[in-house]
């Protein structure tokens, strides 16, 4: 899971998709208002939604 702020200056959004390109199971989640930093509601939504879903589907 890949989540990147589209206007995140200090490492631009081209270098995660780059990575998403070369990682086949990769899901990448550009989020278009928001830039470094995981301080905005929809990037939070987004690392909620996926730590939820990896521990749902967690092998212990």
């Amino acid at each position: 899971m890949l989540i990147h702020g589209r206007l995140d200056i200090s490492s631009p959004a081209d270098i995660a998709w780059r990575m998403a390109q070369a990682w086949p199971d990769a899901e990448l989640h550009l989020v278009e208002q928001e830039g470094h930093g995981a301080g905005g509601g929809e990037t939070q939504e987004l690392i909620l939604a996926a730590l939820d879903r990896f521990a749902r589907t967690a092998k212990i």
